[in-house]
């Protein structure tokens, strides 16, 4: 199946648990502390693959899921770290995070192969009671809980790379073209929309090579969303020139021409301004040889009418023209520059600052760093809650409490805990 939209949720491991344990050997029948730390939850990761050209393996699976990280052991045993999952994309991938609101927030923007993106975060692993012995604290009996991993619904959009886009009205010869020149082995037919999706191939020519993206055809229209409309237009945006191919055969050449022209302009100005090798397909059907008074006649009347310097012949059948053009192809890819559309990614949100707000007799304390401490905090735990205290105590925020009123007996809330002062 192919795909070059996608929605998936990822969900990386939770952090495995600290535990509490005491040395219990018969050399020390009252050891001190040595529970273990829980390992890490896994990571999901991105990872762009050149052996893919669509979505649609992806798709297969809605949800990809981390491993959790294994809860940490006596004799201060380190949990095992979740395994990471990593999910391959083709080159070209924009990935987007659908924030609480629904909306869709660009966050990377995958330009070349074999790039890594962690897309969700592990959670932490909680620390066991060997963590928290002091010299006030010799024998603690609490330990943190492993904290979340990030969880988020993602859309994945692929906007196809090449060196070379083919472009012209559906039966137009590019899929013959693409199947001659390379060895991709798309669908070929004599009827319109033969392309359904883009295909790519690498064309050689001595030792250069160049990425060719044989694109669905566009009709009148199309920059509106008729036929194949958006579809084709959004991967033409990523290549490096573009290759219009028209049929010999047609009964208005010119008119097929301006008619790709119009729909490029329609829908993005800059996107028609890509320089373009404009070729004439299916040589091999009129009889005509390369270099024959006949076609050479033919070329110019539609070069003064679209205004171009020069215009190519070809059969992809034959291969006649088809070695002059490719190295026309790797001459003008060499010299162009790939202009990606730019996608202005959103940076990972900062960590939010401690903020006390009162709530009547309640104080609601919210910040990373302190909801942090208190999702890892087991608040049935009398200890774990009076480290809690030492924390806000430590941080400074204790004295703004005081100076609102805070007295023993009120609540203190952080994220979705509370506890008594």
């Amino acid at each position: 199946m192919f795909s070059d939209f996608i929605k998936i949720k990822v969900m990386a491991g939770k952090g495995g648990d600290g535990i509490v344990s005491f040395r219990r050997e018969r050399t020390a029948a009252k050891g001190g502390p040595d529970g273990g730390d829980g390992g890490d939850g896994g990571k999901v990761i991105l990872r762009s693959d050149a052996g893919l050209n669509n979505l649609g393996p992806i798709a297969k699976q809605k949800t990809y899921q981390a491993e959790d990280g294994a809860p940490g052991g006596n004799k201060k045993q380190h949990g095992k770290n979740g395994q990471d999952v990593i999910i391959p994309v083709p080159a070209g991938t924009i990935v987007y995070e659908i924030n609480p609101k629904g909306k869709r927030i660009p966050i990377f923007d995958f330009r070349q192969n074999n790039i890594e993106y962690v897309i969700a975060v592990g959670g932490k692993g909680g620390f066991g009671n060997a963590h928290f012995k002091s010299s006030t604290r010799q024998t603690p009996r609490f330990s943190e809980f492993g904290l979340p991993g990030d969880k988020k619904k993602l859309v994945l959009e692929l906007k196809t790379i090449a060196d070379i886009g083919l472009i012209g009205l559906p039966n137009s010869g590019k899929s013959t073209f693409l199947s001659a020149v390379t060895q991709a082995k798309p669908k070929i037919a004599d009827y319109p929309f033969t392309t359904l999706i883009p295909n790519l191939g690498v064309a050689e020519v001595g030792q250069q090579r160049i990425v060719v993206a044989d694109i669905p055809g566009l009709i009148a229209g199309a920059s509106q969303g008729k036929g194949l409309g958006h579809k084709f237009l959004k991967h033409v945006e990523r290549t490096k020139v573009l290759l219009h191919l028209i049929d010999i055969n047609s009964l208005d050449p010119v008119k097929d021409y301006q008619v790709i022209r119009q729909e490029l302009k329609s829908f993005s100005p800059k996107l028609s301004r890509k320089k373009e090798v404009v070729c004439l397909t299916k040589l091999d059907s009129t009889g005509w040889q390369v270099d024959s008074p006949d076609l050479k006649d033919y070329q110019q009347k539609i070069k003064r009418a679209i205004k171009k310097q020069k215009i190519y012949t070809v059969s992809a059948v034959t291969g006649q023209g088809i070695k002059e053009l490719l190295q026309q192809l790797i001459i003008t890819s060499a010299v162009t520059k790939f202009e990606h559309p730019v996608i202005k990614t959103v940076p990972p949100p900062r960590p939010r600052p401690t903020h006390i707000t009162r709530q009547n007799n309640d104080w609601l304390i919210t910040g990373s760093d302190m909801e942090r401490f208190a999702a890892g905090t087991d608040f049935t735990n009398p200890e774990a809650i009076q480290r809690i205290k030492d924390i806000i105590i430590k941080k400074g925020i204790y004295k703004t409490l005081d100076k609102q009123g805070l007295q023993s007996g009120n609540k203190i809330l952080i994220g979705k805990q509370s506890f008594i002062w």
